[in-house]
């Protein structure tokens, strides 16, 4: 008898192993998306393609045996130009449900950023306030007027502004 039980444990361990490894196994679907869109899916450092993008999650990411354990551990990356590289763990919950990463993107991507000018821009001056210091250096110029007004007039132009 005991060796009838022995056979039924054995059998029923079994049956319950094969069936919770079928359950792994199962060919679940899982949607694999990115803000903005089209990033690079990379899964443990491999490309499988850009987002959003539907993938079996255990042909991406099958399950090993750790330890005593049967699951899945790796690495899901997202990279878009302009954007910061995104990265994190899987496992088996995170593998359950639809992935969506928002990434960290600049406004601009920096190849693109227009070039920085190395001449001051222009001051822009009102075209009645530059005529009216023209027709007060012509004065100083031909000796019309002393420095001192030149200076004082010049001044008092400047401050309309």
């Amino acid at each position: 008898m005991k060796k009838n039980n022995h056979r039924i444990h054995l059998l029923v361990g079994i049956i319950l192993t094969s069936t919770l490894l079928g359950a792994c196994t199962s060919g679940h679907m899982i949607t694999i998306d990115s803000e903005p869109p089209g990033a690079e899916i990379l899964a443990n450092e491999k490309p499988i393609g850009k987002t959003p993008k539907k993938i079996v999650a255990d042909d991406v990411f099958p399950p090993r045996w750790y330890g005593g354990s049967y699951m899945v551990k790796g690495k899901l990356g997202l990279e878009k130009e302009g954007c910061q590289k995104y990265q994190m763990d899987v496992n088996d919950t995170v593998l359950s449900k639809d992935i969506k990463a928002t990434l960290n993107c600049s406004e601009v991507p920096s190849h693109s950023k227009p070039p920085v000018s190395a001449v001051p821009a222009k001051a822009t001056v009102p075209q009645g306030v530059e005529q009216s210091l023209q027709q007060l250096k012509d004065l100083y110029d031909k000796g019309v007027i002393t420095e001192q007004e030149y200076q004082a007039q010049r001044k008092r132009i400047l401050d309309k502004i």
